[in-house]
């Protein structure tokens, strides 16, 4: 499963459980059509770190990066990329003292 369809399946789950007048793809306007809303973006967050091992920094939350499953899927992918790079622990470990 790629993190576009975690991330897709997440908010499905957790923004569109009983909706099926949405059809969600990775260009869908997540914040237009009031999928997500400021408090939904701190609970994606919670879950891109806690699920996908990928820490996004306040100054990262922004509406261009949330606006669709393809932005946050690419926020994801540069985050994961700058991580491996800065002698972070990889996605999904935790680092041990």
């Amino acid at each position: 499963m790629t993190p576009a369809d975690q991330i897709r399946a997440y908010v499905v789950a957790s923004h569109l459980e009983g909706r099926d007048d949405v059809a969600l793809d990775e260009r869908t306007p997540l914040l237009e059509l009031a999928i997500l809303d400021s408090f939904a973006i701190f609970g994606l967050v919670d879950f891109l770190h806690r699920d996908l091992g990928v820490r996004v920094p306040h100054d990262r939350i922004e509406a261009r990066n949330f606006g669709t499953i393809g932005a946050i899927a690419r926020l994801v992918e540069e985050l994961s990329r700058g991580a491996a790079g800065n002698g972070a622990p990889p996605k999904g470990r935790v680092r041990t003292p």
